[in-house]
């Protein structure tokens, strides 16, 4: 079985990170919205930016702590940017 590297608080459940996901998935077209509003993005790049972001998404997931008073919008929105 794989080892988990997850951040998450010890109660923390796959349900939940996947609601996190769900959740949250607005702030991937913020990004795409704000480092990409100078070009225009046809159907395909569009799609392949937002599947980029969803990755993204998920790892920041997977490693968020609530315990460092950071809100995960806050948190998701700098590592689907960067």
């Amino acid at each position: 079985m794989k080892k988990s590297h997850s951040k998450h608080t010890a109660n923390c459940t796959v349900t939940s990170h996947y609601q996190l996901v769900k959740d949250y998935a607005y702030v991937i077209d913020q990004v795409i919205a704000s480092k990409h509003s100078d070009q225009v993005c046809r159907f395909l790049e569009y799609n392949d930016l937002w599947l980029a972001g969803y990755i993204y998404l998920d790892k920041a997931a997977e490693y968020y702590d609530a315990t460092k008073g950071v809100k995960f919008s806050s948190f998701a929105y700098g590592c689907i940017y960067n």
